[in-house]
């Protein structure tokens, strides 16, 4: 489940990075072929954003985990038939 989230954070990371970057540098190449500081200035903020893209998803994974692993186990109780959990003492 961990790496799902990490895995989807991180494609959805890279997805929005291609549609906005590759368009712009698209752009900036084709109305001027020196802008090359203004690309790579670019792609350094398009590296960033998927690192800090990635980060909040590491954190959204470990946010999640112990209350998903809570509702499986009582998913799993229900499954087995249970009503309730079994008493702790």
């Amino acid at each position: 489940m961990r790496v799902r989230v990490l895995a989807a954070a991180v494609l959805v990371a890279l997805l929005t990075a291609l549609l906005v970057g590759l368009p712009l540098t698209v752009f900036a190449l084709r109305e001027d072929p020196s802008t090359g500081t203004v690309v790579a200035a670019g792609l350094v903020a398009t590296v960033v954003a998927v690192a800090l893209a990635v980060g909040v998803g590491y954190l959204q994974v470990r946010m999640f985990r112990g209350p998903l692993a809570g509702i499986h186990r009582r998913a799993e109780h229900l499954g087995s038939g249970q009503k309730r959990e079994p008493l702790r003492p």
